[in-house]
């Protein structure tokens, strides 16, 4: 909570300026035919207050056509920079540090209105149909899908899609985790058998009870000495002491190798094997 109010309250547009990954790539991602927030240059240049325009253009002679000529659509109020979130000025290019928010575009919009222009000046638009104004965006944009870039991105999105529906489909609720008692490597039971002793971490992934079974594989005739049945709660990990123990007579000895097979009760499709060493004298 510490941490997501110094971002959200005192980090604010810094974040997306020094830490946000997105803007580091997207020069990458980017080709001419990407459309994002773009000032049209051919259309504001060069920049100029109404103001003077007027004046030169009522004094009439070779002055109004100066202007007439020279004279852009920018009244260079530099609204779009005061409304930008990360401080940049969108007339400059395109640059790392934008979010394509939009904001500018609103904001000169209305200023485009106000000074009776055509609104668009900063638009959604490519690279493409900047240096091509007299092409209609639709005629643009119409095989952009085709390209490489965008050929290459789809194919990656279908991939990708298709490995995650199917760990989706085929991922099993269940997650064990074997852990071997370090503290005592083995101890002699009673009647003669060898005994090792583990915690079991079963993590339940749905929200709904469940029990597990635990069955044993391995030399010596290992088995579990006490239940081999627990319940976990929905969503939740439970960590059980068990105890394996395998034949003392059985002519082997040292680290044989065994594993855990854990079962869901109702569903014995849900199944996980985990290995764990055993350790005879």
């Amino acid at each position: 909570g510490a941490f997501t109010y110094l971002q959200a309250g005192f980090a604010r547009e810094m974040v997306c300026l020094h830490m946000c990954p997105y803007s580091r790539f997207q020069g990458v991602m980017f080709d001419a035919d990407t459309a994002t927030i773009s000032y049209d240059a051919r259309r504001g240049e060069p920049r100029g207050r109404r103001g003077a325009a007027k004046l030169a253009a009522a004094t009439g002679g070779e002055a109004a056509n100066s202007v007439a000529r020279a004279g852009g659509d920018c009244v260079d109020c530099t609204i779009c920079v005061q409304v930008c979130p990360t401080g940049i000025d969108i007339r400059d290019g395109l640059q790392y540090q934008c979010i394509n928010c939009g904001l500018c575009a609103d904001a000169c919009d209305d200023v485009m209105t106000r000074v009776d222009s055509p609104t668009g000046l900063i638009r959604m638009a490519s690279e493409r149909e900047l240096a091509n104004p007299a092409l209609p965006p639709s005629s643009v944009r119409a095989d952009a899908w085709r390209r490489p870039r965008s050929l290459t991105y789809i194919v990656a999105l279908v991939v990708f899609s298709v490995l995650g529906a199917s760990m989706l489909a085929n991922r099993t609720p269940l997650i064990v985790d074997v852990l071997r008692d370090r503290s005592a490597l083995l101890r002699e039971g009673s009647d003669g058998s060898i005994e090792n002793a583990y915690t079991l971490k079963l993590m339940n992934l749905l929200e709904r009870p469940r029990e597990f079974q635990v069955t044993l594989e391995g030399p010596a005739g290992v088995r579990l000495a006490g239940r081999d049945t627990f319940a976990v709660e929905g969503g939740s990990v439970l960590a059980v002491p068990i105890t394996v123990a395998a034949k003392g007579d059985s002519g082997l000895d040292g680290r044989q190798e065994i594993r855990f097979r854990i079962t869901a009760v109702d569903e014995p499709t849900d199944a996980v094997t985990e290995g764990s060493s055993f350790l005879l004298p």
